[in-house]
Order: structure tokens, then C-alpha cells, then sequence
């Protein structure tokens, strides 16, 4: 029997036929009422598609397969998924959650560029959150060093002993918890944890500069002659102004760790349940191609979770303020009166207009940073930039190698049309880091070249998320990507399976959770190691509410004495200055008072002029 010869078989499909889109179960419904009805018959290789071990037609019961013109003509067009809409909703909406948990910075409509750098060029970004994270790191050993030199109790004592000693605190502490009496710490504990807090102070505030300086801070003696000129010999004022600016950065930034653990969470519960139709339910049809679109894009939990350690300002003028007071206040007496005359510029100053412009591209970003490729001929840095930039490929690779073997024990068993996409999509990413790697070293615009990189990482990035969201709901559900034609070379040996649920069961239950485990472990655990290996620079913004309150409760009593010293001196100065005019008895009173005088215009006339410049302008004497 020949299809084309049998009109009357084909006007009975389409009266069989209750829907206009591919569906496997109604298509084997069809095809079982049309042998019953003897319509077509079970002989017909035209129809049926031969087992291509023992050559028997595939006829009767689970084992049912039709051949590509046999599935054209009773299973209808190319079409989506039949659950098209809950599988969005199920799967498709934990992934959105995850790209709505990562931390914008507060550059206006600019910020959302940082969506399309993870999309676009997910190893560059994460590669700029790790490099981020890596420079707090920094910062806080070169604040150790120059603080406390070689008196660091980790020096004296040796880390293994501090950190036995704490734990043996710890152990005391919840003993004298349940016997009900206070608990005491050691002296030297006392000290160390003093010398930590002093470190973490000094160290959030050079975090301060790195965050509006960028580029301008890549060298360690940057800070170090910041620490110099606004450290100085450690006063007690020169500590006062310190803290003050460290806990307003503090205070400033944001913290939705916990928030990002709970999208994380669902997105894990939410794969697993695909094995567990206890939590999961019994799906309308089997999720092993968006098990594999989830897998691909699980890259997007450290991604959240490496950008919410880093955090942000709650606004793009909160650093500049906070920092801008510190410095007007720390710095030295030739510098707020406008006395240049002996200093030289270490930064390159600019105007408020400028750095509101400029600082998507120059570092205000967490995941766009060009300066973290080393230039010069540093050996140590390029291998250290190298073994970065592997580390930060990890993920997408973990991802990938997830996600092919699920599309290839599938149904249909072997390469298919989804791991098409899997490919291109895999090889745009390592293009588009490569892409972004030559275009940071030899185009020195930084403006055009912003530009062209965020054109770039949007075209891949929002062509990526549509290609897997359209795979995930069915854009390749179509007789042709079932019997895997295109990469089949004699079309006899096409078989289009219709029963497939026994082989989901047991996939489902064998092989799919030996994939799926390991790489979700492996995205959190690369997360923890991230997170452990800079951990000093992640505690520097990110102060626990009992530090930050006592830190306050020291700032606001230093402010008070202030102010208290204030209104005495304003006491002992009011008789006398009673009923008279403040310029004459200036003049009354002789050089001194007016030299004050003038010191005070002159420190105010400065202040001024500082404020319309980049607050990153101070000076080093020579």
C-alpha cells in the first residue's frame, strides 16, 4: 500500500485527528484506531519503520515507530510542546528568578547592561566578579601589613594557634551560656579581634576609593599612599574619621545574600522534582530537553550568588558622598586649604559630569571590569590572570557538559537537533569571550568600545535565552528532529518512536540523576570555594548588624564630644565678643585671630574647590 495512492486512509487521519499540532499520544491514538479499523495496515513500511537491529516492523504496542512520511502524514506539522505554557511557568521561571537576583549597580538604565554581559558573555562576567572580589582581597592584606606591620598577632602567634584559639572561645562561650555567667574572652583574643576590626576599617574605606577610582587603583602602592596621607601616625581624629566613612559605606550597601539563597533553592528544587512526581507531579510530557536547557544555564547561580557578595550602593552618589566628606575631613592641612605648591597628582582628576558618565565602563560595573587584564610583561600576573579565566570557565563548562549527555539519552537516542543549539550557543560564548579579551587590550576608546561589547554580549545573550527558551517549549517538536533526519544519510533508516514513556521511567530514574547532581554540586561548590578563598574582601562591605552597631554607637559618642567641645569654646568666647562686630575685633585682637581667620576662609575656599573635582584627587608630597 502507497500513501500516495490511498487518498481515502488520509481524509480518515484528518478526521481522527482532533488537534493541528505535533502530539506524540494522540498520534499513536490514531494510529492504533486506524489498524483497528483496518484502514491502513500493519505491512506497510511505508507507514511503519523497521528495528534497525532485527528489520521487523515496529507495529503493535509500546513498540510503534513510523517512518518520516508515515509521521508527516498522521501526526501533523511542526508545532510546540502541548504543555508549552506550564512548562514555562515550571521551569522556565526559576531561571528568570536566578537573572532577577543578580545585583545591579546604580548606573540609571545602564544598569541592566549587566543582564546582557551575564547572557552575552557569561565568563567575562563572572570573571569580572571574581577579579572584583580577588582586589578586596588585596586590599585588605595591604591594609593588614600597613597597619599593623609586623606587631600582627598572626605574625607573633601563628594562624593555626589563633584559630584553635578561637574555637576554644566559642566552646567557652556556650558553656558559660548554659551555666548562665558571662562570658569573658582571653587578652590576646581581645587584642586580635581589636586589630581586626582596625584592619577592616581602614581596609572598607580603601574598598571606598577602589569603587570610584577603577582602573586608577591597580597598583598596591595606590593604597599605600592613601593609608599615608590620610592615615598618617593612627590619632585618635585620624581613626574617628575612618570609622565614620566605613560605616556609612557599610550602611550603604546593599545585602540580599539570603534573598539570592532562596531563588537558588527553588531553581535546585525545582530540577530535582523533575525525577520526584511526588513533589513535581506527572508531567503532560517528558522533561529531558528542558532538564538539559536548565542544566546549560545553571552558570546563573554563582553568577547570582558571586554578585550579590559583592553587593552595591544603594545609589551611584552614595560612594561619592561618603567618600568626598572623608576626604575633605582626613585630609591634610595643605590640601583642604589649596596649598599644592609641593604635591603632584597621583589620579587623574575629573568633573562630577564626567565620573557619572564614565563609570559604567570603568569599573562601576561588577561585570564589566577591562582592567583586569594585566598589561606589561609580568609573568606572575599573566599566569595568574590565565588560571583565573579557567577558573571562571568552570561553570559554563559544567553547564554544557550537563546538559549534552541528558539531549543525548533522550529520546531520540543520539546527537539531534537540540544538541545543534547546544553547540552554537557553547561556541558563541567562547567567542564572545575572546572577542571581549582582544577589544580590551588594543581598543583603547573606552567609550566606543563599551559600546560595541555591550552590542555584542545583547545579540548573543538575548539570542541565547530565546533559542533555549523555544527549544524548552517545543521549537523542535517536528517529525524531522524526532527521527533525527538531517543527520541520518539513507531516510529509510528513520524511526519515529511514539511510546516513549518506559524509556523516560528508567532514564529518569538511572541516568539522569547521575548527571544532574554533579553539576549542581559542582555550581555550589565552586561558589563556596570562590567565597572562601576572598573572604576577608567579602567581609569588608559586608558588616554583621552587632559590628556596625557598636561601630555607630563609637561614632556618635566621638560627634557628641565634638560638639560638646564646641558650645564650651563658643561659651568662653561669647563675653567677648559680645555686642561687638566679628571683623573689627578681629583686627582687635591682632595677627593671630586674623591668621585663624583666614585659615578658616582659606580651608572653606578649598573645600569648595575640592567638591567640583573627582574626590580621588589628593596629593603625595614629594
Amino acid at each position: 500500500m502507497n500513501v500516495s495512492q490511498t487518498p481515502a486512509w488520509v481524509e480518515a487521519v484528518e478526521k481522527l485527528r482532533n488537534t493541528t499540532y505535533f502530539d506524540r499520544d494522540g498520534c499513536l491514538s490514531v494510529t492504533s484506531t486506524l489498524l483497528q479499523n483496518q484502514v491502513i495496515s500493519a505491512n506497510d513500511s511505508t507507514i511503519f519503520a523497521r528495528d534497525p537491529i532485527t528489520r521487523q516492523l515496529l507495529n503493535s504496542g509500546k513498540t510503534t515507530a513510523l517512518t518520516l512520511l508515515g509521521c508527516e502524514t498522521i501526526c501533523g506539522p511542526k508545532t510546540f510542546y502541548v504543555d508549552a505554557g506550564p512548562r514555562f511557568m515550571t521551569w522556565m521561571l526559576p531561571i528568570v528568578l536566578l537573572l532577577s537576583n543578580i545585583e545591579l549597580s546604580p548606573t540609571d538604565k545602564r544598569r541592566f547592561s549587566t543582564l546582557l554581559q551575564v547572557l552575552g558573555d557569561p565568563v567575562d562576567a563572572i570573571w569580572s566578579m571574581v577579579h572584583k572580589l580577588q582586589t578586596w582581597n588585596k586590599i585588605y592584606r595591604i591594609a593588614r601589613w600597613r597597619i599593623l606591620g609586623r606587631d600582627d598577632f598572626r605574625l607573633t602567634h601563628g594562624r593555626a594557634r589563633i584559630a584553635g584559639m578561637r574555637v576554644t572561645d566559642r566552646i567557652r562561650r556556650l558553656r558559660d551560656r548554659v551555666r548562665g555567667v558571662r562570658h569573658r574572652r582571653s587578652w590576646e583574643l581581645s587584642e586580635i579581634e581589636k586589630d581586626d576590626e582596625l584592619v577592616r576599617i581602614v581596609a572598607t574605606v580603601l574598598v571606598g576609593f577602589e569603587e570610584l577610582v577603577g582602573p586608577g587603583a591597580e597598583h598596591p602602592s595606590y593604597y599605600e599612599s592613601v593609608i599615608r596621607e590620610f592615615w598618617r601616625d593612627g590619632g585618635i581624629e585620624e581613626r574617628q574619621h575612618w570609622e565614620r566613612a566605613a560605616l556609612e559605606l557599610a550602611d550603604s550597601r546593599t545585602d540580599e545574600f539570603f534573598r539570592t539563597l532562596l531563588a537558588v533553592a527553588l531553581y535546585v528544587l525545582q530540577v530535582t522534582s523533575a525525577f520526584m512526581t511526588q513533589i513535581g507531579g506527572q508531567p503532560a510530557t517528558p522533561p529531558g530537553g528542558v532538564i538539559a536547557s536548565a542544566l546549560f544555564l545553571s552558570f546563573l547561580v554563582p553568577a547570582a550568588v558571586l554578585s550579590n557578595c559583592l553587593g552595591a550602593f544603594t545609589s551611584r552618589r552614595s560612594c561619592l558622598a561618603i567618600m568626598t566628606r572623608f576626604v575633605d575631613a582626613a585630609a591634610p592641612t595643605d590640601l583642604r586649604t589649596g596649598q599644592f605648591g609641593r604635591e603632584r597628582d597621583l589620579i587623574r582628576s575629573a568633573t562630577w559630569h564626567q565620573y557619572f558618565h564614565e563609570s559604567h565602563f570603568r569599573g562601576g560595573n561588577n561585570t564589566y571590569r577591562p582592567f583586569k587584564i594585566p598589561r606589561g610583561s609580568k609573568l606572575a600576573g599573566v599566569k595568574s590572570c590565565i588560571m583565573t579565566v579557567l577558573l571562571c570557565c568552570l561553570p559554563i563548562v559544567a553547564g554544557f557538559a550537563g546538559a549534552y549527555p541528558i539531549l543525548l539519552y533522550a529520546v531520540p537516542f543520539g546527537f539531534s537537533c537540540r544538541h545543534v543549539w547546544l553547540l552554537t550557543i557553547g561556541g558563541l560564548w567562547m567567542a564572545s569571550l575572546a572577542m571581549s579579551t582582544a577589544l580590551h587590550m588594543f581598543w583603547r576608546n573606552e567609550h566606543q568600545r563599551w559600546k560595541v561589547i555591550l552590542v555584542k554580549d545583547a545579540i548573543i545573550g538575548l539570542g541565547s535565552l530565546l533559542t533555549i527558551t523555544l527549544s524548552a517549549l517545543g521549537a523542535f517538536n517536528s517529525c524531522s528532529c524526532w527521527g533525527r533526519v538531517p543527520f541520518i544519510s539513507d531516510p529509510s533508516e528513520v524511526v519515529i518512536q511514539l511510546m516513549t514513556d518506559d524509556e523516560y521511567k528508567y532514564r529518569d530514574g538511572s541516568i539522569f540523576p547521575g548527571i544532574v547532581a554533579p553539576v549542581i554540586f559542582f555550581q555550589l561548590c565552586f561558589c563556596v570555594i570562590v567565597i572562601l578563598q576572598n573572604w576577608r574582601g567579602i567581609t569588608l562591605m559586608r558588616w554583621n548588624e552587632g559590628p556596625r552597631q557598636d561601630l555607630w554607637r563609637r561614632v556618635q559618642e566621638a560627634a557628641t564630644r565634638r560638639a560638646r567641645a564646641g558650645r564650651v569654646i563658643e561659651r568662653e568666647e561669647a563675653p567677648e565678643n559680645q555686642g561687638q562686630p566679628t571683623e573689627p575685633m578681629d583686627i582687635a585682637l591682632g595677627p593671630q585671630r586674623s591668621a585663624e581667620r583666614m585659615l578658616g576662609a582659606q580651608r572653606e575656599l578649598g573645600s569648595q574647590m575640592y567638591d567640583r573635582r573627582f574626590f580621588m584627587t589628593f596629593w603625595r608630597r614629594r
